[in-house]
């Protein structure tokens, strides 16, 4: 396979490439096919600009390069990293080392699924220093979100799985997993029994905490 670069467009403060990778047509000789895509968006953001992720405690003044890739998320987007979006990053690091030695420049990472779920200001990042790849898989933005490393990285682990699979499978035993599931019930204290009775399962078991239903706990019917 092989990457070809379709399209780059370029505006005062921001650029877009747009990427294909080819492989060997399956049924043509002398022919290729695409098998994935790649867009990588660069643009340059004052702090006061809605778009400027995770901006919300940044001086106005201030300016901050978002650098962001769409593709394959698979294997942790492994083909997002090989196909060009490290490159960039590692150009651009280039550039800013060599031409703004003066300037306090800051790196950092933003989660993800903050920005699918609020406005991009309001995301979560991490400073790189603080969140640099050491073998943990995982983290926690202060949102609550589980962010994968991997994927902010372009860390494949050990065990990725087979080309054609796209997720990861944890395999786990059944009888292990049933020492978990508990009922649920919602005692009464006025009437000295149980109003309401459901499954769950227990998610922390030094807390005591259980997860169930809201149903369970609350009348849902209007």
């Amino acid at each position: 396979p092989h990457v070809r670069v379709r399209q780059v467009m370029c505006w005062k403060n921001a650029f877009w490439i747009d990427m294909v990778e080819e492989v060997a047509h399956t049924s043509l000789p002398n022919r290729s096919q695409i098998e994935s895509r790649i867009e990588i968006f660069g643009g340059l953001f004052s702090g006061d600009s809605n778009q400027c992720v995770a901006s919300s405690s940044m001086p106005a003044h201030n300016k901050k390069l978002v650098l962001s890739a769409k593709g394959p998320a698979a294997h942790h987007g492994t083909k997002i990293w090989k196909f060009g979006y490290r490159f960039v990053l590692d150009c651009i690091d280039h550039f800013m080392m060599s031409q703004c030695q003066s300037r306090k420049i800051i790196r950092a990472v933003v989660c993800p699924q903050c920005l699918t779920t609020s406005m991009p200001r309001n995301a979560s990042s991490w400073t790189v220093p603080s969140f640099e790849y050491s073998g943990k898989d995982h983290m926690t933005c202060r949102h609550a979100h589980n962010t994968d490393t991997r994927l902010l990285f372009g860390c494949s682990s050990p065990e990725t799985p087979p080309e054609d699979s796209y997720r990861d499978i944890v395999p786990m035993n059944v009888t292990k997993l049933l020492e978990s599931v508990v009922l649920v019930g919602v005692w009464d204290d006025s009437s000295k029994q149980i109003r309401n009775i459901g499954s769950g399962f227990v998610a922390d078991k030094r807390n005591g905490l259980i997860i169930t239903a809201s149903h369970v706990l609350f009348d849902m019917n209007p």
